[in-house]
């Protein structure tokens, strides 16, 4: 009884499996396909396959695994079914299958085999990989553009490195600790650092501390405050040059919060160089216009002094008492005019004379009385360039600059020393032209002369061609030496550099514009003699200073001429119209109350051509009239002139 009641309960627990195992068959959300193992005979398949697959269970139920449309392509042949007979276990990650009605889908196919009532059959699992290998391909499409993206960007990055890198503004990156992220090439350039030198750090280690304190300032103000901040800096640059330098910087914050500082710099250490050259030549042209003007009116006065005192000279004679005294004063006029001539040299209004000339030949022949001048515990080199190009100047005044600047450089060597005369051809390019105010391109000759000397602080240099500007000790110099070469190199269209430093000497090179005519040589003065008064010549005195008008009148009316005078050029006009222009010689001031001089020869002259001309002045008023005297080959006395000087020049003209 109890051996029957337990097989009931057996028979009730198998009926019960069955159950729950075709319920799980059917339910299933993978497809479940059983096959008799002998003989491939299909014996059951869900309901999920079947849907699959689009299938009737009549259409599946003992047929052979090959013979059905959506394993053909897989087990062709009863050979495949074989080797999942021999190997009870087989799988398919990507099984392609077609369902009835030809519609391709991708299963994983897992087969194992167990025995059921006796006999061996072989279930398959099959699962509907379709959504899985979307999922992988959504995935691989997904690897694929991120690749893309990042090669993209890699490539962006790259170009915009490049492009930062071609800037030439000197470009940086820092954190928030004015640690550097990232320099351009201009950059590390500026320094003279490698890039992998200045990531990473902050150059403290580098740079001077009160240059970092500025910048590490100016970098918090800017974190802090996001507001943008342009300033100019003092930055040690290569070689521990000292750059001026404006930067700006900026803020901006990362996608991860943080704060960045971007700047920009831009070098303005030549414009500051140019700008403080300009600025020292706008002063040399106002002190020159101050100093022209304080020189015509002295002019003016010395000529009526000297005037005047040749008439007393020759009322009284030479043998008596007062001669002396007239003497002392003439001695004093010439002192003066000498001066107010280096003021006049400055200030490049004093009339010169230029002919066509070899430099070469200048520094030889002055060279023979410096050397006595200098002393013999300096020692003079000549570095002198063969075929020599030749300027157009005033042979007298390029003697003064070798003169000035050859004792400028004896008081520099109280210990005696060496000084190195060099001639030399230079061809300028515009790529000088930013390094050297006032210069410009073309063929030069340069002088330059050198000294082993004490050498000049910058602070001495800014000032060095100021007139009365000395550092000699009182009674050794007046100052005007250098101021004059300044303004002889001026009016000769040509400039100087300096360089100098404190102890190691100086250099001043000169550049006067080459003139490559081939007739060059040295013009002689021709000096009349004989016999200088006239013989009743009719000359037309233009003349606003009275004193000086009314002395020529008396002087030139007792040396024989017929002499009418004007004091300005509308009187002067209506005199010369009145006269029905009769007259050998016009006497003009070139500076007049209402018109210049030139301007009235002008006028005169289409009344009269062939008019004989002789202009005077204490300076030279705008640049362009010394040139336009000696093209149209005018006579020009410089105030305070000498009486008998006028007169050569008065008979020298009238016999023309």
């Amino acid at each position: 009884m109890q051996e029957e009641n337990k097989n009931n309960h057996e028979n009730q627990e198998i009926c019960f499996s069955e159950i729950r195992y075709r319920r799980l068959f059917e339910a299933a959300r993978d497809g479940i396909l059983i096959l008799d193992a002998k003989s491939g005979a299909i014996i059951d398949v869900n309901p999920y396959l079947l849907g699959k697959l689009e299938y009737t269970k009549e259409e599946l139920l003992n047929k052979k695994l090959w013979e059905i449309g959506p394993f053909k392509d897989i087990f062709a042949s009863k050979i495949s079914f074989k080797e999942l007979q021999n190997k009870e276990y087989i799988r398919y990650d990507d099984l392609p299958l077609e369902t009835k009605n030809g519609k391709k889908i991708e299963f994983e196919f897992v087969s194992n085999v167990y025995m059921e009532d006796q006999r061996k059959v072989i279930q398959c699992n099959i699962r509907d990989n379709s959504a899985r290998k979307a999922a992988e391909k959504l995935t691989l499409k997904l690897h694929e553009q991120q690749e893309e993206l990042e090669t993209q960007l890699q490539s962006f990055n790259k170009q915009l490195n490049s492009v930062i890198n071609v800037i030439s503004y000197p470009v940086f990156v820092k954190d928030e600790n004015s640690v550097f992220l990232f320099v351009n090439d201009a950059f590390c350039k500026m320094l003279g650092i490698d890039q992998e030198n200045i990531i990473g750090k902050t150059l403290a280690e580098s740079l001077p501390e009160d240059q970092m304190e500025h910048f590490f300032k100016i970098d918090k103000l800017v974190i802090e405050s996001g507001q943008e901040n342009t300033c100019e800096e003092m930055l040690t640059g290569k070689d521990g040059k000292i750059l001026t330098i404006i930067t700006k910087k900026s803020r901006y914050i990362n996608e991860q919060g943080e704060n960045i500082l971007v700047g920009v710099i831009q070098d303005v250490t030549e414009h500051k160089i140019l700008e403080e050259k300009l600025l020292q030549s706008r002063k040399m042209e106002s002190i020159g216009t101050l100093a022209g003007g304080i020189a015509h009116d002295f002019n003016n006065l010395l000529t009526v002094i000297r005037g005047n005192v040749y008439l007393a000279q020759k009322k009284s004679g030479k043998a008596t008492a007062a001669s002396v005294e007239h003497d002392e004063i003439v001695k004093a006029v010439d002192r003066a005019a000498e001066l107010t001539k280096q003021l006049l040299l400055f200030s490049r209004q004093k009339h010169v004379k230029t002919i066509n000339l070899n430099l070469n030949d200048i520094v030889e022949n002055t060279m023979n009385m410096l050397r006595r001048l200098i002393g013999e515990d300096i020692k003079i080199e000549k570095n002198m360039q063969k075929d020599l190009w030749c300027i157009k100047a005033d042979k007298t005044n390029i003697e003064q600059i070798l003169l000035n600047l050859m004792m400028n450089a004896r008081d520099a060597m109280p210990d005696g020393g060496k000084i190195n005369v060099k001639t030399e051809n230079v061809t300028l390019d515009a790529s000088y032209l930013p390094k050297v105010l006032d210069s410009y391109p073309g063929k030069f000759v340069k002088l330059s002369i050198q000294d082993s000397g004490i050498g000049m602080s910058k602070e001495i240099i800014s000032h060095l061609f100021e007139p009365f500007f000395t550092t000699k000790n009182p009674g050794k110099g007046t100052g005007l030496g250098l101021s004059v070469v300044y303004g002889i190199v001026k009016q000769h269209k040509g400039w100087i550099n300096i360089y100098s430093e404190p102890g190691k000497g100086s250099v001043f090179s000169i550049y006067f514009p080459a003139n490559l005519e081939t007739n060059a040589g040295i013009e002689k003065e021709i000096i009349e003699t004989g016999d200088q008064r006239g013989n009743g010549e009719r000359i037309l005195i233009v003349e606003d200073e009275q004193g000086i008008r009314d002395l020529l009148q008396t002087l030139l009316t007792d040396n024989g001429y017929t002499v009418y005078p004007a004091a300005n050029a509308s009187e002067a006009l209506e005199l010369f119209i009145r006269e029905k222009n009769n007259f050998d010689v016009v006497l003009s001031d070139i500076i007049l109350p209402d018109r210049n001089g030139l301007e009235l020869v002008k006028g005169l002259l289409s009344f009269k051509p062939g008019l004989k001309v002789i202009f005077t002045s204490g300076y030279m008023s705008e640049k362009n009239q010394e040139e336009i005297i000696q093209n149209s080959g005018y006579e020009f006395i410089q105030k305070p002139y000498k009486l008998d000087d006028l007169f050569l020049i008065i008979n020298k003209v009238l016999k023309k």
